[in-house]
């Protein structure tokens, strides 16, 4: 019998070492079994919420043109947390006449695909209401459960060479002016007057695309912390920035032209008022 072998670990957090030590046993299985390794597929550091994995796709495509008889992991979720694409996996492959085998739950069957599908799916949504009660308290605290804003650094080594915008790129006027409802952008982030504003955005993975998706919360979800030590920005600095945008939006609303370089110009315009409060992120 002809056995691949899959492999997968979620996130930079962990190791490939994993990788290695999922391989490694089911090599023994496989020797134990007198099966022939004919194929090793393996996915580094990406989520099993998805199946936009170039491994995976690799895996199915062999399968669908019998490479193999039996396809082989540590357990079903390294293929898939996902309901669905556990579902569709197993009935792609028992078309092809392809049997799933794990070491965790042996001979892969319907019964599996209902009960470990829905196991999984609950560990996801499981993980994410913990991820999201953490960052909460993180906020609780008076520390940030976001990314970094300009003009802010974590007390890190690489965090002191001097970086001159974000991402190290050039800037955009979307960095500066960004999107008034959902807070996003210098001239629209609280935290420049000393208030952490977390929990606007939620985040739905797109199932067809596998990429992230935000989508605006409402404003009651939203949770406010004072936390004046981080301010740096004055409330006349800041209402002034306001209402210069204000001026702008009715400018833009006035040309009947909400994007292009008339944007553009008074975008370039408000942030060199505001900039002039913004410290040397060196």
């Amino acid at each position: 019998m002809k056995v691949a072998l899959y492999a997968r670990y979620s996130s930079d957090n962990q190791r490939d070492a994993s990788i290695a030590d999922q391989l490694r046993v089911c090599r023994a299985f496989s020797e134990r079994q007198g099966w022939s390794i004919c194929e090793e597929y393996t996915d580094h550091a990406v989520s099993g919420a998805t199946l936009l994995r170039a491994g995976f796709q690799a895996l199915m495509r062999d399968a669908l043109n019998r490479r193999f008889d039996i396809v082989l992991a540590e357990s079903l979720d390294r293929f898939s947390r996902d309901q669905e694409d556990t579902a569709g996996l197993f009935k792609r492959l028992t078309f092809a006449g392809v049997n799933i085998v794990t070491l965790a739950e042996g001979d892969i069957t319907h019964l599996h695909i209902g009960f470990k599908g829905t196991m999984n799916a609950l560990f996801l949504k499981d993980l994410a209401e913990k991820t999201h009660r953490g960052l909460r308290g993180r906020v609780e605290d008076g520390k940030s459960a976001g990314g970094l804003c300009y003009g802010y650094r974590v007390v890190k080594n690489l965090n002191r060479e001097g970086i001159a915008g974000p991402f190290d790129g050039a800037w955009s006027p979307s960095t500066i002016y960004g999107n008034g409802k959902r807070g996003t952008g210098i001239l629209n982030n609280e935290l420049y007057i000393g208030r952490l504003v977390w929990n606007r955005l939620r985040y739905v993975k797109n199932p067809d695309t596998g990429k992230r998706v935000s989508r605006l919360n409402p404003e009651a979800e939203w949770m406010r912390k004072e936390v004046p030590e981080l301010r740096i920005v004055s409330d006349e600095l800041w209402a002034s920035a306001k209402q210069r945008q204000n001026v702008g939006r009715q400018a833009v609303r006035s040309a009947g032209n909400p994007g292009g370089a008339r944007r553009r110009i008074i975008c370039s315009r408000v942030s060199r008022n505001a900039a002039c409060a913004a410290p040397d992120s060196s």
